[in-house]
């Protein structure tokens, strides 16, 4: 009987503490479509736009993304057509996807530059745009353009970007890198995830807030340079219809990860505010940083 007693309690002090852990973000399921091109950018150029977004994607855990072999199936048989709008939704969400990427690179233009000590480096000035499609409804639901170089070849050369300038293809992906900032933007507001403050840390001499424990992790897209909003949401009877009012609190950024779904961040903003907030037992709820 004793064993039987000690055998519940850890049942019970398991499922006790798995319904106290954040649960976890759902999943999102997207197709990336091959990316279309204009007759002047090389299909080289095209592929390595395609496999830089593919890789946004991916390296947030969040998603999944289809595999390219059931993807090309799918444009085979003209589920795209050549204006590259969706035709059949069906198709796409039979193989479960929830939304699709179309891209459309419009420029590559690779120069070649002589070293003042001989030999010689490549620059690349890269034009593309993406859509996202909402697949239930066919919708493009955001949209967006990316540019580099701004005119001139060699901007973001030597601007942190690693890369070897000693080839063309290499050229190529330090100009990506360029774009990379808008791209994870645009992720972040096409699939917006939120969380929220679990505890405070850590506080300074004066009781105010430096560091936080939220419910988001690497498996959320949490990242190095990851910045959250932390708010409060607020609802307001207007007009006798009642509207959610994000009321903001404070910013925090990335100090590390500690787990899937959990992460400490620094609080960078408004910590005096965080901290009269949180004395009153209150919900802060986290986003990322638009």
């Amino acid at each position: 009987m004793r064993m039987l007693k000690i055998a519940l309690f850890a049942v019970v002090s398991f499922l006790t503490l798995c319904s106290a852990l954040p649960a976890k973000a759902a999943e999102v399921t997207i197709g990336i479509l091959r990316f279309r091109h204009s007759a002047e950018v090389p299909e080289s150029a095209a592929t390595s736009v395609e496999q830089f977004v593919y890789s946004a994607f991916t390296s947030q855990q969040r998603f999944r993304v289809l595999e390219r072999s059931r993807i090309d199936a799918v444009q085979a048989e003209r589920a795209v057509q050549q204006s590259n709008e969706v035709v059949n939704p069906t198709a796409l969400r039979d193989l479960g996807a929830q939304y699709v990427v179309l891209g459309e690179v419009t420029r590559a233009e690779v120069g070649r530059m002589s070293g003042s000590r001989g030999g010689a480096f490549y620059h690349a000035t890269m034009a593309y745009g993406l859509r996202i499609i909402d697949v239930s409804t066919g919708a493009v639901s955001y949209s967006q353009e990316f540019s580099t170089g701004r005119g001139n070849p060699l901007a973001g050369m030597f601007s942190g970007f690693t890369g070897d300038v000693s080839t063309p293809a290499g050229a190529i992906d330090i100009a990506l890198q360029q774009t990379r900032k808008d791209l994870v933007g645009l992720i972040g507001r096409a699939f917006s995830i939120s969380g929220q403050i679990v505890s405070i840390e850590s506080r300074d001499d004066k009781g105010v807030p430096r560091t936080v424990l939220v419910s988001l992790g690497v498996a959320d897209g949490v990242g190095k340079k990851s910045v959250l909003d932390a708010y409060v949401s607020q609802t307001i009877d207007v007009g006798g219809k009642p509207l959610v009012r994000k009321k903001p609190v404070a910013e925090l950024s990335f100090v590390e990860a500690q787990g899937d779904h959990l992460s400490l961040f620094g609080v960078r903003k408004g910590g005096g505010e965080l901290g009269t907030v949180a004395n009153g037992n209150a919900t802060i709820q986290v986003e990322f940083k638009q």
